[in-house]
């Protein structure tokens, strides 16, 4: 299952709340960072892609998470007593 990490920017209204989303197991995830506090537009637009290159690595990172403790947990029920 990928999750797709997207963005919001109110088409470049600096007067409206800037976020990253993207949807973990059916509930959609904000996070606003420190967007709103840049009070110009190309200011705000790196920190808007500061923002979703972080958010992409993290769910990355969980996602990587989430597969090696599959694996350990399917190797440990493969174990066997003998050799």
């Amino acid at each position: 299952m990928d999750i797709v990490v997207s963005y919001f920017d109110a088409g470049g209204d600096l007067s409206k709340r800037w976020y990253v989303y993207y949807t973990d197991g059916g509930k959609r995830i904000r996070r606003y960072g420190d967007l709103n506090a840049y009070k110009t537009l190309p200011a705000r637009k790196k920190a808007l892609m500061q923002l979703l290159l972080d958010v992409r690595m993290e769910v990355q990172r969980r996602k990587a998470e989430a597969v090696v403790k599959w694996i350990e947990d399917w190797l440990e029920r493969c174990r066997t007593w003998r050799s």
